[in-house]
């Protein structure tokens, strides 16, 4: 019986995000591009739960590039 793919994990997928914002002033028209790090990571999944695991992966890194996109932007208008 095969188990391999099923239950015990057989792929590692690597992800990748960098996001990208722009602020602009429309009293003045000036603007400004704000792009915080981008964030890796690299997990192991079975076919049991591949899915559900990719789909975690990607929430992960898309809180922790929103939060660094809110600090970034903290930082530069206080």
């Amino acid at each position: 019986m095969p188990i391999v793919g099923k239950l015990v994990p057989d792929q590692k997928q690597k992800m990748r995000i960098r996001i990208k914002a722009a602020v602009i002033d429309v009293a003045t028209g000036a603007w400004l591009f704000i792009i915080p790090e981008a964030y890796n990571d690299a997990r192991t999944s079975a076919r049991i739960n591949r899915e559900e695991s990719d789909q975690g992966q990607a929430a992960r890194l898309k809180a922790k590039a929103y939060k660094a996109l809110v600090q970034s932007l903290l930082t530069r208008f206080q």
